[in-house]
């Protein structure tokens, strides 16, 4: 059984379903968390912790890579941007788990306090309309906080189109905080993108503190603009951040890495490797450059 989601309400105590959810929890053989959250929810409910395996998903490295010099320059004339601009992307459907309103709010602060970065910045949201109030909400805000030139609205793209968008694209910025291993994470990481996103359940298995991207604590929109202007300002250190996410990527999260896992780990199809290997798999490693 694999556990996704941001929660282990499914396995409550409570309801008239409490004796077969019991009874499903004794005749699952394995139990697969998506991020370390979740696998502390399954061994809080007394499973063997060698049947508790943390794999989490994995990424399309090939599809979801960094992009050439002149590609962006092209994107950029497409979409009517500045060559030298700074793009953010912001990738999820629009709605209140995703809070896009907190990234509007740190792009409105750093227009207050940070003017000479604001003039080269702009936020790309891609993702549908999902919850019409919410979404008037986001329009509305945009432009109270005057930041409606800023920030462009791409509606619902293909997977392809936000695979290159990934690519060209020079901060992933995020603020979800209903995710059991947020999948928009994996895919900057994989474009070699660094990361600035507010903490939640499965951020900080992908994204390592000061070698990757930046953490800070849900809802502080000050730390979030403070991060996000030292990654403006420093091309070297964003340069930095997306070759160390990029490999990252390519050690932890790779779509034949994690086959390679469950391979070892849930069908043990490696007899030299022991059943209910370490927890610490997902861990994340310090391969840095830089």
């Amino acid at each position: 059984m694999t556990k996704g989601g941001a929660e282990n309400s499914e396995f409550g105590d409570g309801g008239v379903l409490a004796p077969l959810r019991r009874l499903a929890l004794r005749l699952i053989n394995d139990f697969i968390a998506i991020s370390s959250p979740l696998r502390r929810g399954l061994l809080s409910l007394a499973l063997p912790h060698s049947h508790v395996h943390l794999i989490p998903n994995g990424v399309d490295v090939q599809r979801f890579a960094p992009r050439s010099a002149g590609d962006r320059r092209e994107m950029s004339s497409t979409k009517d941007l500045p060559a030298d601009s700074i793009l953010l992307l912001c990738t999820g459907v629009i709605d209140k788990r995703k809070n896009q309103h907190l990234i509007l709010a740190a792009l409105a602060e750093l227009r207050l306090r940070y003017v000479n970065l604001w003039e080269r910045t702009y936020l790309l949201l891609a993702g549908p309309f999902h919850n019409s109030i919410y979404s008037d909400r986001i329009i509305r805000q945009a432009g109270e906080l005057r930041l409606r030139g800023r920030v462009k609205f791409l509606g619902s793209l293909p997977q392809d189109e936000l695979a290159v968008l990934n690519g060209l694209c020079d901060i992933c910025v995020f603020a979800g905080n209903n995710e059991g291993l947020p999948n928009v994470l994996l895919e900057a990481k994989a474009a070699g993108k660094p990361i600035i996103a507010f903490r939640a359940d499965g951020v900080e298995d992908i994204v390592r503190e000061g070698i990757d991207g930046h953490v800070v604590d849900f809802g502080d929109v000050a730390a979030f603009t403070r991060k996000l202007s030292e990654l403006i300002e420093d091309n070297g250190l964003r340069y930095r951040f997306g070759q160390n996410a990029r490999l990252d990527a390519l050690e932890r999260f790779s779509i034949e890495r994690i086959a390679d896992r469950y391979m070892r780990e849930v069908y043990r199809l490696d007899e030299k490797e022991p059943a209910g290997r370490p927890a610490d798999e997902l861990a994340p490693r310090r391969t840095k450059i830089g």
